[in-house]
């Protein structure tokens, strides 16, 4: 019998003031409500944090980003195939980074997509 269960992102209220930006925590939270991180990994098993940026006085909306040698990387949604799609991240070479949630113990969860298109 196979059993899966989903992995729902959300924003950690824990915020970090650099030069004047909020940098925001990425946690996912397990089924029995568990915080755990949430990080980006190259195809050498390197691990770089996942943060998210305030652009603007609105916190409504978040630019989340992988963070590698000082730089911010975008993430984005890789559609193709049936939802729900992989969530990468992408660096300045073209290399795709994988973004998966870290439990305490090591253990590492795919971190995935999906779309809503809203109708009137």
């Amino acid at each position: 019998m196979k059993t899966s269960f989903s992995l729902v992102c959300m924003l950690f209220i824990s915020i970090l003031t650099l030069n004047a930006q909020e940098i925001w925590n990425v946690k996912a939270i397990l089924p029995n409500g568990d915080l755990i991180d949430v990080k980006a990994f190259d195809e050498a098993g390197n691990k770089y944090d996942v943060k998210a940026l305030v652009e603007t006085e609105n916190t409504q909306f978040l630019d989340v980003k992988a963070i590698k040698n000082g730089k911010y990387l975008p993430i984005k949604i890789l559609k193709g195939g049936k939802p729900p799609y992989p969530v990468k991240a992408i660096d300045q070479d073209g290399k795709i980074l994988d973004i998966k949630a870290v439990s305490t113990n090591n253990l590492k969860y795919d971190i995935k997509g999906v779309e809503k298109k809203e109708t009137s």
